[in-house]
C-alpha cells in the first residue's frame, strides 16, 4: 500500500471516528433537551452526506493520481504484454511450419 492509500484510509478512519463522536454528542444534547431529535437527525444526515461526498472525491483524486503516475512511468500493461506473448506464439508457429 502506498503513502496516498494510507492517507486515504487514515482520513476515512478519522472521519468515521468523528462521525461516531458527533453522534454521541448529539444524543447527549437531545437527552439534555438542548436540541430536538429532528435537528440531531438532520445534522447526522448532513454529516453523512458530506462524508460520503468527501470519501468519493478523495478516492477519485487518488485514482486519477495513480493513473497519471502509471502513465508517466510508461509501464507495459498486462493486457499489452499478453497481446505480445500471443503474437510471439503465432510467429513461432509460423516459423515452425516453415521448417
Amino acid at each position: 500500500m502506498n503513502q496516498l492509500e494510507k492517507f486515504f484510509y487514515i482520513s476515512l478512519g478519522l472521519t468515521v471516528d468523528l462521525g461516531r463522536k458527533l453522534g454521541e454528542t448529539l444524543d447527549t444534547l437531545v437527552k439534555e433537551s438542548k436540541i430536538s431529535e429532528i435537528d440531531a437527525k438532520k445534522i447526522k444526515q448532513e454529516f453523512q452526506q458530506a462524508t460520503e461526498k468527501y470519501s468519493h472525491d478523495i478516492k477519485k483524486k487518488l485514482d486519477e493520481l495513480i493513473h497519471s503516475t502509471l502513465e508517466s512511468l510508461q509501464l507495459v500493461r498486462k493486457r499489452e504484454l499478453d497481446q505480445v506473448r500471443k503474437r510471439i506464439k503465432e510467429l513461432e508457429k509460423k516459423i515452425d511450419a516453415m521448417k
